[in-house]
């Protein structure tokens, strides 16, 4: 079972390694398992499903601290603290009052069953909690009352931000469709009017509020419409120059590694990073390190080659 791997061993870390090790041990594993670099291996698509896993899990501080403290069991732990992973449709902590914790209502719409409705609570100052509400109470409980605003929360992959998409949910008995346009960001919030919950005595339904969280992606980090990403070849081609296919959101595309490079040299592709959101056509730029690499088993010719340019110098 996925729960059983221990997820330190799947990225091959430390307990105590940095959020920054992780993410690197994920990156480098992504790139050697990604299904793209290895076509009908079911087992390298296993591998990377599994890195995936253990990455969702320590990436996120709380996750990686009940996972820490309870191991296997860690996304069970919130039964016991009056969590759990039931509940919300959108696959977040679950729908509840904006910015509230106890509904006051609530609590104490048990005493109104225990002392029977319309006498009012035990605790309400001075009010006999064995006597009518007084008239003007009863009329203030009339009044229309927006409903409750709600909250959740959708996860997108970097693919989908990049294209957009179009997300069916289900809720209280409803169905929602919500689209998602290119561009859409980690953290933004969508406001549906009216799709919150249900006002009282005639009152309009109150609001509900998406967050989008978009996963991490294995080549590219995003900031704001910009994208980074690090390109592997080797200390030849960098010193020779050469030409790559490099990879993008929109696909693959050529790239001309100038002659003399050196490992940590930086290219900026303009237009080449995330549509901006709300301005079709628009897009942000793609910056790019190069990483060069040192061959393990040098041939001949490469040792030649290396004696020559160290006579040179």
């Amino acid at each position: 079972m996925r729960n059983q791997v221990d997820y330190y061993k799947t990225l091959g870390v430390d307990r105590g390694a940095s959020q920054d090790e992780i993410k690197k041990a994920y990156r480098k594993l992504a790139r050697k398992y990604h299904p793209d670099k290895n076509a009908g291996n079911a087992q390298a698509e296993e591998k990377f499903k599994e890195i995936q896993a253990a990455y969702e899990v320590l990436k996120d501080p709380k996750k990686r601290e009940k996972y820490n403290q309870f191991g296997a069991n860690w996304e069970n732990a919130g039964d016991f603290f009056g969590g759990g992973p039931g509940g919300n449709p959108f696959g977040g902590g679950g729908f509840q009052g904006q910015g509230q914790g106890v509904d006051m209502e609530d609590l104490f719409g048990m005493f109104e069953g225990f002392f029977g409705r319309g006498r009012g609570n035990p605790f309400d100052g001075g009010q006999n909690p064995f006597g009518q509400q007084p008239h003007g109470q009863r009329r203030a409980a009339q009044r229309p009352e927006k409903g409750k605003n709600l909250k959740g929360s959708i996860q997108l992959t970097l693919n989908e931000a990049y294209e957009g998409v179009t997300k069916t949910l289900k809720f209280q008995g409803k169905t929602l469709r919500l689209n998602l346009k290119p561009g859409v960001r980690d953290g933004q919030q969508l406001k549906i009017k009216g799709k919150g919950g249900a006002g009282k005595n005639g009152g309009t339904a109150g609001d509900l509020y998406v967050e989008v969280k978009v996963k991490d992606h294995y080549l590219f980090t995003r900031k704001g419409d910009d994208l980074y990403s690090t390109v592997h070849t080797d200390i030849f081609s960098g010193l020779l120059g050469t030409k790559l296919k490099i990879t993008t959101m929109a696909g693959e595309i050529g790239f001309a590694v100038p002659k003399g490079s050196v490992s940590g040299k930086k290219f900026r592709i303009k237009g080449k990073g995330m549509p901006v959101y709300n301005e079709p056509g628009k897009f942000g730029n793609l910056y790019i390190t190069l990483e060069l690499e040192t061959p393990e088993n040098l041939s001949p010719a490469q040792e030649d080659m290396l004696k020559k340019l160290q006579g040179q110098v």
